[in-house]
């Protein structure tokens, strides 16, 4: 237990929490998310616990926020998106500018886990709800994410037109903003579906225009090698597509990105398959293999395994053959398992809200009928309080006029 979440449970027991307390909590908790992520959790559960005891809707939503970007970190994605949906139903229902950004942002990472899971359809429904409430002029930046991520899940999803269209607008949005970022990364996108339509040349220029913008980082140019050797690979000219990945191998090793450089080790070992020099394509899968448990694991990523499998076959190492696929089915199965869990979980919070909605009815209703009850006691008791001082207030009025009357009597 940190010094901070001790001094506030010893200063909660003579005054309470207050919501400068939770925040206070929560900066420390953005110090911890990276180096210590465990005790990050630890103390995002005690700011949840804290913040439903006040019912602090800020620190509650930040709360689940916190937990889901910390199961993200960890691969977790089932209780990512769950922690998502809790955050966002907090968020999206408070019309305040920072609930407004927060419930945008939110839904940016929502649609990122559904995109990876293959749920293309679901994850273009929340982007363009998030679109309409995203003004271009109040939440420009986070607008701009949003077309960016709905183009690419349009290209994903296998909906070229729509993706060009979205790019478009992002390219605009880019120019406007001057976001040398996006309008790069939307030019990437460009010469992908370009390449997706069979048009290298085109999109060949995308990628060359990227390489020699004087604004492009190394990411940037990095990618755009990447991409433009693919294109050579798609039409067989493995030599030239080999220099091309070299060239981004020679950036993405300094980078400290595994998840981009393992992209560029899988190729360079498909391209030596496909040339069959077997061992240089060993080399690289297996240099892909040891950065694999620090990326996401989805169908592009754990191939490796399905390639490994197929190298070892044709060496004629068959022990290692079997093992490769056995690991490439136990990946498929996981991912297929956990994009069950992630459906049902969004359908199951659905559910949950409405019995939610249900019991809140039921405990209002239950409150209602015990307010009605003690009402009627306390007025019974009042009553059988006003009855007893009005008797004696009569008792007392007899009394008091016997003795006058004696008084009276005395006198005469």
């Amino acid at each position: 237990m940190t010094a901070t979440l001790t001094i506030l449970n010893i200063l909660s027991l003579f005054y309470g929490y207050s919501e400068k307390n939770i925040d206070a909590l929560h900066s420390e908790i953005y110090s911890l998310m990276d180096a210590k992520p465990e005790r990050a959790l630890f103390l995002t559960d005690s700011s949840l616990s804290m913040s439903q005891d006040i019912s602090y809707k800020w620190g509650i939503g930040n709360s689940f926020y916190i937990k889901a970007y910390l199961f993200a970190e960890r691969n977790e994605l089932d209780e990512a998106l769950l922690y998502y949906l809790k955050a966002d139903h907090v968020f999206k229902n408070i019309r305040q500018d920072k609930f407004v950004k927060e419930h945008l942002d939110v839904t940016l990472n929502i649609g990122v886990i559904l995109s990876r899971n293959k749920n293309h359809e679901e994850a273009i429904k929340l982007y363009l709800q998030a679109i309409k409430v995203a003004d271009e002029d109040l939440y420009s930046k986070r607008r701009l994410q949003l077309l960016y991520n709905l183009s690419s899940t349009y290209r994903d999803w296998g909906d070229l037109s729509n993706a060009i269209d979205y790019l478009e607008q992002t390219a605009r949005l880019a120019n406007k903003l001057e976001n040398s970022r996006l309008l790069l990364k939307s030019w990437n996108l460009l010469g992908l579906i370009h390449q997706d339509n069979g048009d290298f040349d085109k999109s060949r220029q995308f990628y060359e225009k990227i390489i020699s913008h004087n604004s492009a980082n190394d990411e940037a140019i990095s990618k755009a090698y990447h991409n433009l050797a693919n294109t050579y690979v798609k039409v067989s000219d493995y030599r030239k597509a080999e220099l091309l990945f070299k060239k981004a191998l020679l950036i993405k090793r300094n980078l400290d990105k595994p998840h981009i450089l393992f992209r560029t080790l899988r190729e360079m070992a498909r391209v030596n398959v496909a040339t069959v020099n077997l061992e240089i394509a060993e080399k690289f899968a297996r240099e892909a293999e040891e950065i694999y448990s620090d990326i996401y694991h989805v169908p592009e990523t754990f191939e490796i395994f399905h390639m490994l499998h197929s190298i070892y076959n044709q060496i004629g190492d068959y022990e290692k053959a079997n093992n490769y696929a056995n690991k490439y089915a136990k990946e498929v199965t996981y991912f297929y398992e956990q994009q069950k869990t992630i459906i049902s979980l969004k359908d199951q919070f659905k559910t949950d809200l409405i019995l939610a909605g249900f019991q809140q009815e039921l405990a209002a209703k239950v409150k209602a009928e015990m307010f009605w009850k003690w009402i009627y006691a306390i007025l019974f008791v009042f009553s059988i309080i006003i009855l007893v001082l009005y008797v004696k207030r009569m008792m007392m009025r007899r009394i008091v006029s016997r003795a006058i009357v004696q008084l009276q009597d005395g006198a005469f």
